[in-house]
């Protein structure tokens, strides 16, 4: 005979089943809404905390804003090692690959804006070329007058240049758009004493093409000017005040990956 068993099994409430499960999804949905919160909050106070770093360093940036005193000074400070550090290595070797194959006929008359202590002339052909070099720092020519006693050096604010229009066939500007208060206007001074047809070389820093300065270099621009120079140009922004009287005709990148750049323009007819 066979015996049928019945196993007692327990039964399962679907409705509390249900509810459980409910419980849990809610509970899920409300922890990760709390965990998007949170995340969101902390993006909001680290956009909050960024936008008031910037904020700070802006209003530092335009108390120490670059000027002429304070250029003279720092370049009087400068000038017994600027050869040491802008002269020599790596600037060395820039310079020479910017500066070493520059087409110069003979006869022209060359004019070199922010001259320093003279490191671009020796790549130039001197005793073929008519030369005149300025500098607004008396310290820093003095250095290059004891190196080139035979050339005309004079002391002049590249902002104001006191040439005619159309004095020079070239002009030559190492280092110092990026150095001077207002580089649109030092940039429009030199463009003004050119020659139609006449060429502006210029090796400086620039913000890279297509680039914005990043958070980091708009932190420490203001700490870098205190140096005498500026990270923060944007030749193509510059350049937007003499377009109508001039084009690129070379933009080559030097060094640290576009940062330095040589550049030459040609004065339209």
């Amino acid at each position: 005979m066979l015996l049928k068993m019945q196993i007692g099994l327990p039964k399962i409430n679907n409705a509390n089943l249900r509810d459980e499960r409910c419980v849990g999804r809610e509970n899920g949905l409300w922890e990760g809404f709390e965990k998007g919160r949170e995340e969101g909050r902390k993006k909001l106070i680290r956009n909050k905390v960024r936008k008031l770093c910037l904020h700070i360093f802006s209003r530092f940036e335009k108390v120490i804003a670059m000027n002429n005193r304070w250029n003279a000074f720092i370049y009087k400070c400068w000038a017994p090692i600027y050869d040491f550090f802008f002269n020599r290595g790596l600037f060395y070797a820039a310079r020479k690959k910017v500066f070493e194959h520059i087409p110069v006929a003979e006869g022209s008359k060359i004019l070199f804006v922010g001259v320093g202590t003279g490191a671009d002339l020796a790549f130039f052909p001197l005793d073929k070329t008519r030369v005149v070099a300025i500098d607004y720092s008396f310290d820093m020519l003095q250095k290059a007058k004891r190196k080139y006693p035979h050339i005309e050096l004079l002391q002049m604010d590249a902002q104001a240049l006191s040439f005619p229009d159309h004095s020079f066939d070239m002009i030559v500007a190492s280092l110092i758009v990026s150095v001077v208060p207002n580089p649109e206007k030092a940039l429009l001074e030199m463009v003004r004493v050119t020659k139609k047809s006449g060429h502006i070389l210029i090796f400086d820093k620039f913000v890279p093409r297509h680039k914005k300065l990043s958070i980091a270099k708009k932190i420490i621009r203001p700490f870098i000017k205190l140096l005498g120079t500026d990270i923060g140009v944007s030749f193509e922004k510059i350049y937007e005040s003499v377009k109508h009287e001039c084009h690129v005709i070379e933009d080559t990148d030097v060094m640290m990956q576009g940062i330095y750049r040589k550049i030459v323009l040609e004065k339209r007819v």
